[in-house]
């Protein structure tokens, strides 16, 4: 499997997206704390809008991070989803299947090595945003809660993770590109819908580690929740890359 990896990160690297990725995820985290110290300022220099008068309270690291968070779980969010489309389906769009069939490979290892690739670059482009963001918002704010922002970004590891089980499935079962987009999208927004009901087992759906990594950085967060999050996430993590597994070795490649 080593070899495999080591074939997807090669192209991940020559398409330049193991560049562009942590990138991406490196300005948002910039941006992120100079939204939250600059924006009520803008704001409040516009003075009153058709009588109204705009008055933003002076912003605080509490405001970085939720900004942080609140761009992590919308835009970067969605450009996971689309990257692992992509690379999960890359191979069969192509119609290359004949061609790495036709080697010795196995089919799990085959699965297992593009779902690791996808969570190892997810892994160093989160690494490359919690560097910039710790950095720029202690500049700002001269001040910064590195551990309780390391846990946070933890919980939005295993977070990102199940989101691209969820787009591994349908990338396996589905043979066109916009299908499994369509697929994945509609499954995360009914995640988003059933984790509003607050019974058990919905209440604690991946989703809620969003949430909770907030609660972290306000130190609010109750540790059962927490916990009963990370073991459900981990649960259907498991259970989705197991399905796409056995889906996958049921298939035709020819």
């Amino acid at each position: 499997m080593k070899t495999l990896i080591k074939y997807d990160l090669i192209y991940l690297l020559k398409t330049k997206k193991f560049i562009i990725f942590p990138a991406v995820f490196g300005i948002f985290a910039l941006l992120s704390p100079i939204l939250a110290m600059y924006l009520p300022e803008l704001l409040n220099s516009l003075g009153s809008i058709d009588g109204i008068v705009i008055q933003m309270p002076e912003p605080t690291v509490m405001d970085a991070y939720r900004q942080y968070f609140s761009d992590m779980n919308e835009t970067i969010l969605f450009i996971i989803i689309f990257f692992s489309i992509s690379m999960f389906i890359r191979d069969k769009t192509k119609g290359l299947y004949p061609m790495i069939f036709s080697k010795p490979i196995d089919r799990r290892k085959y699965i297992l090595s593009k779902f690791i690739t996808s969570i190892i670059l997810i892994f160093v482009s989160l690494l490359v945003g919690i560097i910039g963001f710790s950095a720029y918002t202690f500049i700002l704010f001269e001040e910064m809660a590195i551990l309780p922002f390391l846990y946070s970004n933890l919980l939005l590891f295993v977070y990102f993770t199940f989101i691209t089980s969820i787009c591994l499935i349908f990338a396996t079962v589905n043979k066109s590109y916009f299908t499994a987009l369509l697929s994945s999208f509609a499954v995360y927004l009914i995640t988003v819908f059933l984790s509003v009901i607050r019974i058990a087992p919905f209440k604690y759906l991946p989703v809620r580690l969003s949430s909770l990594s907030i609660e972290i950085m306000a130190d609010v967060a109750e540790s059962g929740p927490l916990v009963y999050s990370l073991l459900l996430s981990i649960l259907l993590i498991t259970i989705l890359v197991i399905s796409s597994i056995v889906l996958f070795n049921k298939q035709e490649v020819n």
